[in-house]
């Protein structure tokens, strides 16, 4: 996964601010889950170039630490602190392994979970997790769904997620394609996991109160767009955010 994100990095951070599923549903779905985090430590897992960790930043925590396997997305992120410091620090680690970075109040996750290809590294993931964080403490993670993991491009969702030779299974690859205005943009892959899985290893790892949390699309893109432009993403909402405590 590292050298494919190297690859892409840059491809993949351009499209940020084009996104609108990730404007109007993604990004606001998941502030609203983190909520109220004022002067809190907190851990960005699979930060890439730093998108919701900035945000993150500006919701008042104290403290931001972006964590990436991707030393190019660590790279971009970086240089996005220089043009506009907010006092966030980056590291390169592979979070199936992590050393612990601390004891934080929150972990927050955009998309790290399904890139585990076998369930010891799910399990890693979950295990380094829980070492850095306090007790009591929540990680909040964007998640492919796994009761609608598969899903198409359309005028708003801007990726192809399809599995590998068509058959879905424990642990299918999965190839998403970025696709803007039409152009495919990059391509990557994840892992489908079910919901059993995913809670199994949550569990083993030491978490409790384990949750699935569904995404909205915002008041805002509501009111710019008419409910109806949405209704492909109610019908076939392919992320869910994960929810657990330590």
């Amino acid at each position: 996964m590292k050298a494919e994100y190297d690859n892409i990095a840059e491809a993949y951070a351009n499209t940020q601010d084009e996104r609108i599923a990730k404007k109007y549903i993604y990004k606001p779905s998941l502030l609203k889950a983190i909520g109220n985090i004022e002067d809190k430590k907190i851990i960005d897992l699979g930060c890439g170039d730093g998108f919701f960790t900035r945000e993150i930043k500006l919701l008042g925590a104290s403290e931001v630490v972006g964590v990436d396997l991707s030393p190019e997305m660590i790279k971009l992120a970086n240089e996005k602190e220089k043009e506009n410091p907010l006092g966030i620090r980056y590291e390169v680690g592979d979070i199936s392994k992590l050393n612990k970075l601390g004891e934080f109040d929150m972990a927050v996750g955009g998309f790290i979970l399904h890139y585990s290809k076998t369930k010891e590294e799910l399990l890693g993931m979950c295990k380094s997790i829980y070492s850095n964080l306090k007790s009591g403490a929540k990680i909040v993670a964007l998640n492919n769904n796994p009761d609608h993991p598969e899903t198409k491009a359309h005028q708003y969702n801007e990726v192809s997620v399809k599995a590998e030779g068509g058959e879905l299974m424990e642990g299918s690859k999965m190839k998403v394609t970025l696709i803007i205005g039409g152009k495919e943009i990059c391509s990557f892959y994840n892992y489908f996991w079910s919901k059993e899985t995913y809670e199994q290893c949550f569990k083993e790892a030491g978490f409790k109160d384990i949750k699935w949390l569904p995404l909205s699309v915002s008041d805002e893109g509501v009111k710019k767009y008419g409910r109806e432009f949405w209704n492909e993403w109610y019908e076939n909402p392919y992320l869910v955010i994960i929810e657990a405590t330590k």
